[in-house]
């Protein structure tokens, strides 16, 4: 990004995150789209809004910290990816009631999204039963089916740590669709 920018220019970037790292809130996507907004602005760079997300898209993809975190973010809501790509290229549909739903978070601790996606069993086990499920979501955009699928998914990627699967296992349990 700034090799579009006709000087050379040191930055130092700070950035301050009020949110618990490695939960899967999207900090590394935030972080890196705010970076490409900034700079794009204070460098005049001239570029679209959609243009900054596309370098911020490649940056998390390049540090292997998510890959549809700032897409989700140019589209926002409660949705799902139905096409990969980046800002603008990707194609994603969108729960019409999304500002109805509320999300309740607990956090037990990070998960490194670089060592997640630098696990080639764990990146197969993903692989397999990802796409099927994006498949059913797009075609039954429900809030209740995302989570029974997210719930299925967590369970056979083996993501959750041993305390998390109780917690699950006892909302469930209660009626209460968690993941």
């Amino acid at each position: 990004m700034l090799g579009k920018s006709d000087q050379p220019y040191e930055v130092e970037v700070r950035h301050v995150i009020e949110i618990p790292l490695g939960a899967g809130f999207g900090s590394s996507g935030g972080g890196a789209m705010s970076l490409a907004l900034a700079l794009n602005e204070a460098l005049d760079l001239g570029l679209t809004y959609m243009e900054a997300a596309r370098v911020a898209h490649v940056a998390e993809i390049e540090c292997k910290t998510g890959l549809g975190t700032v897409f989700a973010a140019t589209v926002g809501g409660f949705g799902a990816l139905v096409k990969p790509g980046g800002p603008g290229i990707g194609e994603s549909i969108k729960y019409p009631r999304s500002s109805e739903l509320s999300v309740v978070y607990l956090h037990f601790g990070p998960m490194a999204t670089k060592d997640a996606l630098s696990d080639p069993d764990m990146r197969r086990r993903i692989n397999e039963v990802g796409g099927r499920y994006v498949d059913r979501i797009s075609e039954d955009l429900r809030p209740d089916l995302f989570m029974e699928l997210s719930q299925k998914f967590t369970r056979y990627v083996d993501i959750s740590t041993p305390r998390l699967k109780a917690v699950l296992e006892r909302a469930w349990e209660q009626k209460v669709p968690c993941t």
